[in-house]
């Protein structure tokens, strides 16, 4: 009789898992998003597997009600250690998302697009106000991994439509637990391309949540200075015809003592620079190069140290109009 008890029990706890979970969850996903907001969130496909508690959604899209796409993802992988509720905690071995891209656009109306898929919501009565903050439990996470994600950027304010891509995007988390971050390796790496070819990376190592403290190294590599000016340019009326720009440094941030805030060994190089007037081929500045070294920049107490200027192969035209 036990035997049969503890066999029914398996095969309803499969049938659950595998089958009726995958459909709770997609079919509740899709109908929060349809509550809390003013866009459809459709997901193609959910897998569970309750034995090894990974659970995989693909396919998942999120448009407007006017059918915009503002953001989609192939898929996304949850990979959770089950005991260590047991322990009052939740452990992620990993969340990884794959594929995840994001369509920012800004009209000329002055709003973004995602404005239209939030949802206004109404004040709560004072009585219904939390007095209390709601209390999480401890969070143990492995790895949060981003592969090949983008962000396009589109503004259609300037005269002539404005295009950012980043593509691809790669992003790693790792070793965070909430209830001791000091003693864990948490770190951080983001890295992405430009549209015109310019590289950033991003390092850092997560020092304290709370407060939040962060210590690491930021490079920017042959990014283009004519595709970002042209952002601002009709507001300027000259345009940068050329020139990249190279730029490395360490950082240090403390959310409970900014005082103590530093960007240090800070190096910039910028090569080829090109200045002409707006729609005229005539240059008015020309700069073969310009390093700037041993930067040390303490911004909440505004104070700066640059160790050496160079420039190399500076011109200028100038004229005074009648």
């Amino acid at each position: 009789m036990y035997k049969k008890i503890l066999g029914v029990s398996f095969v309803l706890y499969t049938l659950f898992g595998f089958i009726l979970l995958p459909i709770i969850v997609e079919s509740q996903i899709e109908d929060i998003a349809a509550q809390e907001t003013n866009a459809k969130l459709s997901v193609d496909d959910v897998y569970f597997n309750p034995f090894n508690f990974k659970m995989k959604l693909s396919g998942i899209v999120l448009e407007t009600l006017e059918k915009e796409r503002v953001a989609s993802l192939d898929m996304l992988l949850i990979d959770l250690e089950p005991h260590s509720l047991f322990m009052a905690a939740l452990h992620v071995k990993s969340v990884i998302l794959q594929r995840p891209q994001i369509a920012i656009s800004y009209y000329k109306n002055g709003l973004f697009n995602f404005s239209k898929i939030i949802k206004e919501r109404a004040d709560k009565p004072a009585d219904e106000v939390d007095k209390e903050p709601l209390k999480l439990p401890r969070v143990i996470f492995d790895t949060l991994l981003v592969e090949n994600g983008s962000v396009s950027y589109e503004d259609f304010n300037p005269s002539s439509k404005f295009e950012l891509t980043l593509t691809p995007i790669s992003f790693k988390l790792t070793d965070i637990d909430t209830k001791d971050i000091a003693s864990s390796d948490a770190s951080l790496r983001f890295n992405t391309a430009l549209s015109d070819g310019g590289e950033i990376a991003f390092r850092g190592d997560v020092l304290s949540l709370s407060p939040l403290k962060l210590e690491g190294n930021l490079k920017l590599d042959a990014v283009k200075l004519y595709t970002n000016w042209k952002y601002i340019q009709d507001k300027t009326g000259i345009e940068i015809a050329d020139g990249a720009i190279y730029m490395s440094a360490d950082y240090y941030l403390n959310l409970d003592d900014l005082n103590a805030t530093k960007i240090d060994n800070a190096g910039l190089k910028l090569t080829n620079l090109r200045v002409k007037p707006q729609e005229k081929n005539e240059d008015i500045l020309k700069l073969s190069a310009l390093n700037v070294d041993g930067v040390i920049v303490k911004p909440m107490l505004q104070d700066v140290y640059v160790k050496s200027i160079e420039l190399e192969q500076l011109s200028a035209e100038i004229k005074r109009d009648e």
